[in-house]
Order: structure tokens, then sequence, then C-alpha cells
């Protein structure tokens, strides 16, 4: 009679150093990408430099000018009307055309193999 291999239990140790990493290097990414260089920019907000080098902590003062100029400036108010203007047209066309193109991938109308590459393309490359 042929008798079974015994199984270890427990894991080894290269089985134990992987998913340790596996669990270690995502979070410390998330860490460093995410939640350092967010705070840097939340602190830069803070912060005015004249040359690019030195930096001096000027409190809110750079909020008050951006306030100031986004009021008192007709210039920006123009601005600010173009942004809302372009966003709401964009936001309508793509939707529209977002909904196109599913409608055609869905019924598999002539050309929609092109469609679903190109909609699966940046998933495909990252």
């Amino acid at each position: 009679m042929l008798s079974k291999p015994k199984k270890k239990d427990g894991l080894k140790k290269n089985d134990i150093i992987f998913l340790i990493s596996a669990m270690v290097l995502p979070l410390l990414q998330f860490f460093v990408f995410y939640v350092v260089v967010n705070a840097n920019s939340f602190l830069m907000a803070f912060q005015d430099t004249t040359d690019g080098i030195t930096y001096t902590w000027n409190g809110l003062k750079t909020f008050q000018k951006a306030f100031e100029y986004l009021f008192q400036d007709p210039n920006y108010a123009l601005i600010m009307k173009n942004t809302f203007v372009l966003y709401f047209w964009s936001n309508l066309v793509m939707l529209f055309i977002s909904v196109f193109v599913s409608y055609c991938v869905w019924k598999k109308v002539p050309g929609w193999k092109f469609f679903s590459i190109i909609l699966f393309l940046p998933s495909v490359i990252s």
C-alpha cells in the first residue's frame, strides 16, 4: 500500500516573508504616496516663497489673497464663469458619448470590438 506524504503544518519561512511583504509594501506605498504627499501639500498651502528655495509660514494669507482675487477682480469672475460653463458642457457632451458607446458595446453593433478594446486598454496597459 502506498503511503501519503505528510503535510507540514504551518507556513515556510519564504511563505511568511512573501505574505508580510505582500501586506507591508502596499501599506508603505499608501503611506508615502498618499498620506505624506497630501500632508506636505496641505502644509504648503500655508507657506509662501519668493525664490522657490526658502519657505516662510504665512498662515491664512494665501487663502485671503485667493478670495480677494476671486471676489474683487472682474477678470477672475469671468474666468470662473467660463470654467463652470466649460465644465457643464463637457460633462453633458461626455454623458451622451459614454451612454452611446456603452449602448454600442452592449448591442454589439458593428465596431463594438474596437470600442471594447479602447475601453479596456488603460487597465490592460497599467
